[in-house]
Formats: structure tokens, sequence, C-alpha cells
């Protein structure tokens, strides 16, 4: 996998709004998001209502939302929802054909430097549920920890003196 193949786009375009509501619909993809309930007729709605071929502003209402490129290809969304100097991070691939070749592992470590280096976060945080064995190793391999255990899903962490640092307190299995 080579870094530079793996861009955040910045800008929401309508084919990925299509795609993003394509793989909304696979179970497989959306089973450990916590995405609300109606978020697909949301977004047709949204279709129906703009002709505008650029749709960023809808999506970077809650915080910076990009869609994750590989080769040019959109594969997956990853947002930032700030919340003073705490970042939440979700991300997600999509596209299960690009499952466990690594794109996440990359968005996640870009992603991770924009919200400490550019919106100057002094944590990031993740919720991530029990079952998700992916999301739950490539946070780990990035150095987030678990700060606490909710119900359905664990709290990560990673701070900004650990990424400096490059280590974690704990690793998490």
């Amino acid at each position: 996998m080579i870094y530079k193949d793996i861009n955040l786009q910045q800008e929401v375009y309508r084919q990925d709004v299509y795609k993003l509501m394509d793989w909304l619909r696979d179970e497989e993809v959306s089973r450990y998001l916590n995405e609300e309930k109606g978020i697909i007729n949301s977004l047709d709605y949204l279709l129906r209502a703009s002709t505008l071929p650029i749709l960023t502003p809808y999506f970077n209402q809650g915080g910076p939302f990009y869609i994750i490129e590989y080769k040019k290809d959109s594969v997956g969304y990853l947002k930032l929802v700030p919340k003073g100097k705490i970042v939440e991070i979700v991300i997600a691939i999509g596209n299960r054909e690009k499952w466990g070749q690594g794109i996440g592992s990359i968005a996640l470590k870009k992603g991770i430097s924009e919200a400490f280096l550019s919106y100057r976060a002094n944590e990031i945080v993740a919720k991530i549920h029990h079952n998700n064995i992916r999301s739950k190793k490539i946070f780990r391999k990035a150095g987030f920890t678990i700060e606490d255990t909710l119900e359905v899903e664990n709290l990560y962490s990673l701070t900004f003196d650990d990424y400096i640092n490059g280590y974690s307190k704990e690793r998490i299995s």
C-alpha cells in the first residue's frame, strides 16, 4: 500500500453521496456504525433537493468530513467531530473489496494528523463496538488505548503527547 495513493478528499461530490448511500445499505459495512436510522432517506432527499455538484457544506456541519480516496476512487469516509480540545474521529471503509489492504490504517493516520495539527486537539477519541475487530486493530496500531468500557462499545483515546512521543500507555487487544 502506497501512502500517497490514499487521500482525504475535502470536497463531497454527488457521486460520493450515491456511493455513501450504497455503503450504508450494506449490512456488513453499517453494522458497527452509529449513523442515524433515517440517514439514507436524508441523503436521498439532499440529492433530490439540491442541484449543486458539490455538497460539502451539508456534510461539514458537525465538523470536517472527508471522503477517503484510494487511487482517485472513493472507498470510504472519515469525519472529525471537535468538542473543545477533544476531537472524536469516525472512519469507515465502505468499499468491502478494499478491506484488509491497509487503506483504513493510512486514512486514520492522516485523520489523526489533521485533528492534532490543524484542529489543535489535545486528545482524539473514538467509540468502537466491542465486536469490530478490524477497527480495534487499526486504532491500537495507531497508538490508541481504552479509556472507558461502555455497554456495546469501548471509548479509545490518543493524547497529543502520546502521538508526539510515538508510544501509548498500553496496547489494546
